[in-house]
């Protein structure tokens, strides 16, 4: 889980991981949170994360409220 400031910081990685594919050598899933998405995506994104093997993965957030949604 990477947790940033901002709305746009998580977009800005989330673009950057998902299109370069970083990191490069390695298959990882990259996953993003924030306030304006629609529940039904941070839901997917949430149960996509969650589901995925331990260390193949990157969750991108800004606000620590959705760790503490059920979901």
């Amino acid at each position: 889980m990477v947790f940033v400031n901002t709305m746009a910081e998580v977009n800005f990685l989330f673009e950057i991981f998902s299109k370069l594919g970083y990191p490069r050598k390695m298959k990882m899933q990259t996953h993003r949170l924030h306030g304006n998405m629609e529940q039904k995506e941070r839901v997917e994104n949430m149960s996509a994360f969650l589901k995925a093997e331990k260390g193949s993965v990157i969750l991108l957030m800004n606000e620590i409220n959705y760790l503490f949604q059920r979901y």
